[in-house]
């Protein structure tokens, strides 16, 4: 089964699962693509804060 982070409700989904790994979205990984680590930063920044906010309401 593919699973693709695209949100923290859909990483908190994933948890919940418990699979031994899980590939992510495209927003991710075109931020690494870019040369920039402050991007790539700030979008690991935004999944785990969207993570953090769903796993609080639960």
């Amino acid at each position: 089964m593919k699973i693709v982070l695209r949100s923290g409700a859909d990483a908190a989904s994933v948890l919940a699962l418990g699979p031994q790994f899980s590939f992510l979205g495209r927003c991710f990984m075109y931020s690494n693509c870019v040369p920039d680590q402050e991007r790539t930063n700030h979008t690991i920044y935004l999944l785990k804060t969207w993570l953090t906010q769903v796993i609080q309401k639960v």
